[in-house]
C-alpha cells in the first residue's frame, strides 16, 4: 500500500477527534510526509466554523465524537451554509454500525477507516481518497466506493435486487417558438353547400408527415421521408422506413441506463463459493479474486476454503473466525484486519501483508509466510506449527505466547531487538 509518487506537500487536513491516544497517533503519522497544514479539532459542533479559517482538502473525522453526534457534524459540513460543503470527509471507527454507516453514507463520505488506525493503512487511505475521490454507497450486499458505470444497455434487467437498473432521461429541448398562422378568412356560401351560410378556410401551412398518435414533436422542423425504395441500416439490417410510427421512433428521445458495477458482489461471491464448497465443486462457482479492494468488509465466519484471493485488499476488515484453509493469498494486504479465532491452516501467504492484523488464537499451522510482514501483529494464542518464515517481517512483533514456535524458524526470520520470544528461543544476531 505504498504511496511514493504522492505529493502531500501541499495538502490540508482537518480532523475531528477527541481522543487524545488517537490524535498523537494521526500527528505522528502524518508527520513524515510533512502536510501543507493540519489542523484538530476537538470539538465537532464547531466544524464550520473551523472549514471557514482551514482551507482543508479532506476532512478526517471519528463517527462517533463524544459530546457530538458524528451525523449532525456531517450534516454541517455538507450543509448550504457551509464554507466548504464539497470537502472530502473520511470516517474513522472503531466498531461497525451498519446502519449509522448507511445514514452517513446517504448524507456523503468518499472513505472509511477502521480504529485503530495504523500508519500504512490510514495513508493510502487517505492518499486514495484525495486522488480518486468516490462517494460510498451502502446497498443489501455491497458497502464501499461507488463503482457503476454508465453504460448502453440493450434491454431491463430482471434479476435479484443486487443488480438495480435506474433510467435517465435525456432532457427534452425546449419548444421553439411558432409564428401563428394568418387569421382565417370568410368566404361567401357557395351553392352547393346546401343550408350552409359560410364557410372557414384556413390560410395555407406547409403539409407534415403523420405521426403516430402518442408521439411528441421535438423540433418541428421535419426530415424528409425518403422514397419507399430507399433502405435504412437499422441494427446492422436493411429495413424500408416506410411508416410513421418508424419516424417517430426515430425522433423520439433516447434513454440511457445506469447499471451498478457488480464485480464487488460479496455476497454473491461467498453465496456461490460456499455452494461450491457443499457440493464437492460440482455447482456454484469457485471465489477467484485478484486485487479487488475489500477494505473494510465485515465477514465473520466466513468460510473461503481453496479460494484464490491474490493480491486482494483486505485490510481492516471483520474476519473473525473466517474459514480460509488452503487459500491462496499471495500478495495480499490484511493489515489491521481481525482474523481472531480464524483457521488459515496451510494456506498460502507469501508476501502478504499482516501488519498490525488482530491473529489471535489463529491457526497458521502449516502457512507459508516466506517474506510476508508480521509487524506489529497481535499473536497471543497463535499457532505457528510447521509455518515458513523464511525472511517474514516480525520486526516489533510480541510471540511470547504463540504456540508450535521452534528456534529454526526464527533463525530464518527477521525480527528485531523489539521482537518479544518464546522462552527457550533466542534472537539470532542482528546484522
Amino acid at each position: 500500500m505504498s504511496i511514493p509518487d504522492f505529493n502531500w506537500g501541499q495538502r490540508r487536513i482537518l480532523v475531528v477527534e477527541d481522543d487524545a491516544e488517537t490524535l498523537e497517533r494521526i500527528r505522528a503519522i502524518f508527520a513524515p510526509v510533512r502536510l501543507a497544514g493540519l489542523e484538530v479539532l476537538r470539538d465537532g459542533g464547531k466544524v464550520a466554523d473551523a472549514l471557514g479559517r482551514f482551507p482543508a482538502d479532506i476532512v478526517l473525522m471519528e463517527a462517533n465524537p463524544v459530546g457530538t453526534d458524528g451525523l449532525d457534524v456531517l450534516r454541517a459540513i455538507r450543509g448550504r451554509e457551509s464554507p466548504n460543503r464539497d470537502v472530502i470527509v473520511a470516517v474513522m471507527v472503531a466498531m461497525a454500525d451498519a446502519e449509522r454507516l448507511r445514514r452517513m453514507c446517504g448524507i456523503g463520505i468518499e472513505s472509511f477507516i477502521r480504529k485503530p488506525v495504523t500508519g500504512e493503512v490510514l495513508l493510502a487511505r487517505v492518499a486514495g481518497a484525495l486522488q480518486n475521490p468516490r462517494r460510498f454507497i451502502s446497498s443489501l450486499t455491497y458497502f464501499g466506493p461507488d463503482r457503476r458505470k454508465l453504460r448502453a444497455v440493450n434491454e431491463a434487467y430482471l434479476g435479484p435486487e443486487k443488480r438495480r437498473i435506474v433510467k435517465v432521461k435525456e432532457p427534452t429541448p425546449p419548444p421553439r417558438a411558432v409564428t401563428p398562422p394568418p387569421a382565417a378568412r370568410v368566404t361567401p356560401a357557395r351553392p352547393d353547400d346546401g343550408d350552409k351560410s359560410a364557410w372557414f378556410e384556413a390560410a395555407p401551412t406547409a403539409k407534415k408527415p403523420e405521426l403516430s398518435e402518442n408521439f411528441s414533436l421535438v423540433d418541428p422542423v421535419e426530415p424528409k421521408k425518403p422514397k419507399s425504395s430507399e433502405k435504412v441500416e437499422v441494427l446492422g439490417k436493411p429495413k424500408k422506413k416506410d411508416t410513421s410510427e418508424d419516424w417517430a421512433s426515430e425522433m423520439a428521445p433516447k434513454e440511457t441506463k445506469v447499471e451498478e458495477d457488480t464485480s464487488f458482489d460479496v455476497a454473491g461471491m461467498l453465496a456461490g463459493h460456499s455452494e461450491w464448497l457443499q457440493s464437492g465443486g460440482t455447482t456454484g462457482t469457485k471465489a477467484v479474486l485478484e486485487g479487488q479492494d475489500l477494505s473494510g468488509a465485515d465477514m465473520p465466519g466466513v468460510n473461503l476454503s481453496g479460494a484464490t484471493l491474490r493480491n486482494v485488499i483486505l485490510s481492516t476488515a471483520n474476519m473473525r473466525a473466517a474459514i480460509l484453509q488452503s487459500v491462496d493469498l499471495r500478495g495480499s494486504v490484511l493489515s489491521g484486519a481481525d482474523l481472531t479465532d480464524g483457521d488459515l491452516t496451510s494456506s498460502n501467504l507469501r508476501r502478504a501483508d499482516l501488519s498490525t492484523a488482530k491473529l489471535t488464537n489463529t491457526k497458521l499451522a502449516g502457512t507459508d509466510l516466506a517474506g510476508a510482514s508480521l509487524r506489529g501483529a497481535a499473536m497471543e494464542g497463535t499457532d505457528l506449527r510447521g509455518a515458513n518464515l523464511l525472511d517474514a517481517d516480525i520486526a516489533s512483533t510480541d510471540l511470547s505466547m504463540t504456540t508450535g514456535l521452534i528456534q529454526s524458524q526464527i533463525n530464518k526470520a527477521r525480527p528485531n531487538v523489539h521482537t518479544v520470544l518464546p522462552p527457550g528461543i533466542r534472537r539470532p544476531a542482528i546484522e
